[in-house]
């Protein structure tokens, strides 16, 4: 009877350190994602501040949309694209994120070489950015909730 009580408590004392070591496993799995999300909303918000500024202290009539005049935002967004790439591909639980920040990177060097290539951009080109932008980053993020989702349960 003696071995019994001693069989039950070991036993109940390993399941509940079990539990707490897959509890601080899944706390930084939350706070990885939590980081990744922050850097989606970053590169999502710069994007759009980018794209709105064009459309709103510029005019495709006076020349002033001449693409000379954002080569540097363009790079520096170019840049946050790639390194948000990288952060989702190294991910071991990823999936898709990867997926879609190769998109995202795609998408936005094809609209830099329209620029490029024209040499000005439309209105209805840069909302139309926009909103593309707006819906990537948007699958973006719910890849990540998802994930993180999936490690709680």
């Amino acid at each position: 009877m003696k071995y019994k009580s001693i069989f039950l408590t070991k036993s109940i004392l390993t399941a509940f350190i079990l539990m707490l070591h897959v509890g601080c496993t899944m706390k930084l799995v939350e706070d990885q994602s939590a980081e990744v999300s922050g850097a989606i909303i970053k590169v999502a918000k710069t994007t759009d501040a980018f794209l709105l500024n064009i459309s709103v202290t510029s005019s495709s009539v006076d020349g002033s949309r001449a693409f000379d005049n954002y080569a540097g935002g363009y790079a520096a967004i170019e840049n946050e694209l790639i390194s948000l790439g990288l952060q989702n591909q190294v991910r071991p639980i990823n999936k898709y994120a990867f997926e879609i920040a190769e998109i995202a990177l795609n998408k936005w060097l094809e609209f830099a070489a329209k620029h490029e290539q024209n040499d000005i951009i439309s209105d209805t080109s840069i909302n139309e950015m926009r909103v593309t932008m707006q819906d990537i980053f948007r699958a973006m993020l719910i890849e990540d909730e998802g994930e993180r989702y999936l490690m709680i349960e």
